[in-house]
């Protein structure tokens, strides 16, 4: 049961590192994004300035960046969600655990009580057949 309850653990654990790394992961990919957009967007105003007053050229960039902003926002959260999850399953498994081991504890108080029965029988036992 220990064995069980400690490779439990361990799992637990490493879903929790994992989740992390996840979310690591989510926002190194946000800024890679908001550069790429920002990028393309200097791109893209360099192309119409000359071609569109400044303020067209502001609400066309304004969008883009909006529409960029709203994928890696998309895919942040459902990243996130997952990673929600995970950390609830690992709560889960944690609290199960935590639970198994409690029983487990009970479970050895009660067989040290047993045994220190036992050995006071045996000790009473011995007493008696030295007086017989």
């Amino acid at each position: 049961d220990v064995e069980r309850l400690s490779a439990a653990l361990a799992a637990g654990t490493k879903q929790v590192r994992g989740a992390w790394r996840a979310a690591v992961r989510c926002l190194r990919v946000m800024k890679a994004a908001k550069r790429n957009a920002d990028r393309r967007l200097e791109e893209q105003e360099r192309k119409h300035v000359h071609d569109m007053s400044p303020l067209q050229c502001r609400v066309q960039e304004l969008e883009l960046q909006l529409a960029d902003a709203r994928k890696v926002y998309g895919d942040a959260e459902s990243r996130s969600e997952r990673a929600a999850r995970e950390v609830v399953k690992v709560r889960e498994e944690l609290t199960r655990v935590r639970d198994d081991m409690s029983q487990l504890k009970v479970r050895c108080v009660g067989a040290e009580e047993q045994v220190k029965r036992l050995l006071a029988a045996l000790d009473t036992a011995q007493t008696q057949l030295r007086e017989a």
